[in-house]
């Protein structure tokens, strides 16, 4: 008999993905850290010596995070704009000057986000990256972005600056069924196994926020990922889960430092 194909529509869950397919209440609270953490802004400017980006975007950015992370009573708020003079690192080389531009403008004890123009070497879908659990280093790393990122954007890298992975790490090496929920992928077992491949067509996946992928996993069962989740490069995002919640407020936690 031929396999049909299951079709998804897009949900922000706050569900754990059990064995057998069962999707289960995920009962476990969210810890309210009650912390404000501070960030500095720096943005480089070009060969004219212009930003082309302007704080009240950032700041409205910045109000629209503190909705996504209010969840575990976490907010964050701008001490400082700052410009760095340096159009050289507006197209930034990850590799090479990243570090540098890190040692030369860091502000220790706070989030520094920096907004550039172009980052060499990233995939065509990225508009930025962030230092994986920066959040437990004071005096380095930080969240790289483009200026023409918006609020989305700012929050997915935060989510990886807190410690997540994405959705689809190893494309599909989670099982459907969640069995290695906790060994592949990201690690999280509310998060459903996502088999996307960076350089891949969005339209093999979705048609609309409908997932519509025939790949299925190392059992034959198709997946059923979390289009809508933040960590996911599906352009459907619209939150975190529990889990993941759980994981950011758990790193926060085991961070020590202060930056706030």
């Amino acid at each position: 008999m031929k396999k049909l194909l299951p079709v998804f529509l897009v949900f922000c869950s706050v569900l754990l993905f059990g064995q057998g397919n069962q999707l289960l209440t995920y009962e476990q609270p969210l810890p309210c850290l009650n912390k404000k953490f501070t960030i500095v802004v720096h943005f480089v400017q070009d060969i004219e010596g212009n930003t082309n980006i302007e704080e009240e975007k950032v700041i409205n950015d910045v109000v629209a995070m503190n909705d996504f992370f209010d969840e575990i009573c976490v907010s964050f708020e701008i001490c400082e704009f700052l410009t760095i003079p340096n159009h050289n690192y507006d197209t930034l080389n990850r590799e090479i000057e990243w570090p540098q531009m890190v040692t030369d403008y860091h502000q220790s004890n706070k989030i520094n986000i920096f907004y550039l123009d172009f980052v060499e070497g990233l995939s065509a879908r990225s508009v930025g990256f962030a230092t994986l659990g920066g959040i437990a280093v004071l005096d380095g790393g930080g969240l790289v972005l483009y200026k023409t990122s918006g609020s989305v954007s700012l929050v997915h890298e935060m989510g990886h600056y807190f410690g997540l992975e994405h959705t689809f790490e190893g494309n599909g090496s989670e099982l459907v069924n969640g069995d290695n929920c906790e060994t592949e992928g990201d690690g999280i077992c509310d998060t459903p196994s996502d088999p996307f491949v960076y350089d891949d067509d969005m339209t093999d996946y979705l048609s609309g926020c409908t997932f519509i992928s025939n790949k299925v996993d190392a059992n034959g069962e198709f997946y059923r990922p979390d289009v809508g989740n933040i960590m996911s490069y599906y352009p459907c995002a619209c939150g975190f889960t529990t889990g993941q919640y759980i994981r950011m407020a758990e790193n926060c936690a085991a961070a020590g430092g202060s930056m706030w």
